[in-house]
């Protein structure tokens, strides 16, 4: 860094304007911050008519020199900072929120709060501030030469992203397991009906047979029967699953009426999806030991 800085002093020395700049622009890409180099770099950007460029550094040194430095070195870059002023706008960019990247005709000059105005060529000139969660913020400015803008920037939060609400239709859902209970109910009652006709038909079987074998008639098991013990307890075997089939083969019957109901009624008066109904009709199944039906609530 020393040896540029040296060979931009040599430069300048003899009025090599060019190239005094370009060891001074390289030198100060490697410290940034070195104000007598911002200086020297403002100096030769000056006396080359880059007057944007030159404001830039020369107000750079004006905010960051030491108090080493003396009032005359001062003035004398107050003086060229002046000239450079009348030919270029100034931006005095201020925004509600610090952190955002500002941006001057697309190009990033820095992050608020900012440290002094911007410098910019006459004309139509545009203000940006971005920071994520933020929009951003944006204007245009008609800046005039040797004129100083105030461009104030407010920012506001961005809205949270609206999540679509998903609704779940329950009514194909609701039919179908109404119309699934209808469909076990009957296959039950169909099941057990037939198993109850079975035993009918063996009871009778093993009545006919006793009959054939005794004088007794119908009166077979009767106390005093010349039946063995196990063939009328087989009879009655027969007799009471024919009782059993035959009751679980009712509650089949009025399970699979009250689903097939059911899955009517909720196909019939359950409202589609997105739609409202005014008559709000809840219909459920109700079933008791001897009964069953449908219970219907709601406005008709």
């Amino acid at each position: 860094m020393t040896a540029l800085y040296n060979q931009g002093i040599e430069a300048a020395q003899t009025g090599d304007w060019p190239k005094a700049r370009a060891a001074f622009a390289e030198a100060f890409s490697l410290e940034p911050r070195h104000y007598q180099i911002a200086a020297n770099l403002g100096r030769a950007e000056f006396m080359m008519g880059k007057y944007r460029d030159a404001a830039e550094h020369l107000s750079f040194f004006l905010r960051t020199a030491p108090p080493s430095v003396t009032p005359q070195d001062k003035a004398r870059v107050q003086e060229m900072l002046d000239k450079a002023l009348t030919r270029v706008g100034s931006l005095t960019v201020s925004v509600n929120m610090a952190g955002a990247d500002v941006l001057v005709s697309g190009e990033m000059v820095g992050q608020s709060p900012l440290e002094g105005p911007i410098f910019v060529e006459p004309g139509r000139v545009s203000i940006e501030a971005r920071r994520q969660g933020y929009t951003p913020a944006k204007t245009t400015v008609e800046a005039a030469a040797g004129a100083s803008h105030k461009v104030p920037l407010e920012m506001t939060p961005e809205a949270p992203p609206q999540i679509p609400e998903t609704k779940t239709n329950w009514k194909p859902w609701a039919v179908g397991i109404s119309a699934g209970v209808a469909v076990v109910g009957a296959a039950t009652g169909i099941g057990f009906w037939l198993g109850a006709k079975s035993q009918v038909d063996r009871y009778e079987e093993q009545k006919n047979i006793a009959v054939n074998r005794t004088t007794e008639g119908i009166q077979v098991c009767r106390p005093g029967s010349t039946l063995n013990q196990s063939e009328c307890d087989a009879m009655e075997d027969a007799r009471s699953k024919r009782s059993t089939y035959q009751t679980v083969a009712n509650i089949g019957y009025v399970v699979g009426g009250v689903g097939a109901a059911a899955a009517v009624a909720m196909f019939v008066f359950w409202p589609a999806q997105g739609k409202k109904d005014s008559k709000a009709l809840v219909v459920f199944p109700v079933g008791a030991a001897h009964q069953g039906g449908l219970s219907v609530l709601g406005r008709f």
